[in-house]
């Protein structure tokens, strides 16, 4: 028998196919009931889907309610909701909870999604975190005056989106007074020199089954201002043994998660340094370059997680390749 699932899309439903053009969820084994973008609506055809509720992309409270809606529609409720885009991870986690589906649960998705809680969460686990707290404008002088340069970041944010920079009290007052009122949505942390790294992951209840690295060569937030984002991967050695060992310790300190994750790093002079985690495939050319090297597509992967609860346990991962994206 098939199992009736909702799958929250902002991707467009092509992009769940693998490289000869089969689905993701094939319809052998799922009922796919697809809520996506009215601009993606042409790429929602399979004999999967056995229904589509198109809304516009920047209306969330739509796309929720679509889910919900088709969660109970048809002849039996659907039995799971999923979505692998990090905007809707913790909409969906709320809305499984108010279900009472299974999958990521809301605290769960927190310590990947919030940045303050995910720092809170390795605080006793031996990884280096920056000197880090939620936005409150003494604590933020504290650490001004400890670290001489800071960086304030939506705890809730993604793609590097909104991250202020601050360096001196007038810096402060003019991030206070245009934030006013929603300072208690921002992490403020320890600015940390050094280059970002990202490890990509496919994990298993806090064991890593596979990881790559690569050295983020643009900005994380590159995206806004050019069409690509690259990275080049880690080659054998120290520097790729030591990434690989501190992402296995903060993988440890979530023995409750299985699916990808996608970790940022910092490399500073003085060692290595945690930046922030998710539980997520990453972008730019994270999925070419891991699918290069594995065989496998992190976003199926990771879809595979939330709809049947497992990952695959045996992956080779061949030898260094580029990751870029344009």
């Amino acid at each position: 028998m098939t199992v009736p699932v909702v799958l929250v899309d902002r991707l467009g439903y092509a992009s769940y196919r693998d490289l000869a053009g089969q689905p993701f969820l094939p319809a052998d084994r799922f009922e796919v009931r697809l809520v996506t973008g009215l601009d993606r609506l042409a790429e929602a055809s399979g004999p999967e889907l056995t229904a589509v509720v198109a809304v516009p992309r920047s209306d969330q409270r739509a796309f929720l309610d679509a889910a919900r809606w088709l969660q109970r529609t048809g002849d039996r409720p659907a039995a799971r909701v999923a979505a692998i885009t990090e905007r809707y991870l913790l909409p969906v986690a709320e809305l499984r909870e108010e279900l009472g589906l299974p999958g990521m649960t809301v605290a769960q998705t927190l310590r990947f999604r919030d940045k303050l809680a995910m720092k809170q969460h390795l605080a006793d686990s031996g990884v280096r975190l920056p000197d880090f707290a939620g936005y409150h404008p003494i604590t933020a002088r504290r650490l001004l005056a400890r670290h001489g340069k800071l960086v304030a970041k939506p705890r809730l944010g993604a793609g590097a989106a909104g991250v202020h920079v601050l360096r001196t009290e007038a810096d402060l007052v003019r991030f206070e007074r245009e934030l006013a009122g929603q300072l208690d949505d921002f992490d403020v942390e320890q600015h940390i020199g050094g280059r970002v790294f990202h490890i990509d992951s496919v994990v298993d209840r806090g064991r890593v089954i596979a990881a790559t690295a690569a050295d983020s060569i643009d900005a994380t937030n590159s995206y806004l201002s050019q069409p690509y984002c690259r990275g080049i991967a880690v080659p054998d050695g120290p520097l790729l043994d030591e990434l690989l060992a501190f992402n296995a310790k903060v993988i440890a300190a979530h023995p409750d998660y299985w699916g990808v994750t996608h970790h940022e790093v910092f490399v500073a002079p003085d060692g290595l340094c945690f930046c922030e985690i998710a539980a997520r495939a990453g972008g730019g050319g994270v999925l070419a370059g891991f699918r290069s090297r594995t065989g496998l597509n992190l976003d199926q992967v990771a879809l595979g997680a939330h709809l049947l609860d497992r990952v695959p346990q045996h992956i080779e991962v061949a030898a260094m390749g580029l990751d870029i994206a344009i």
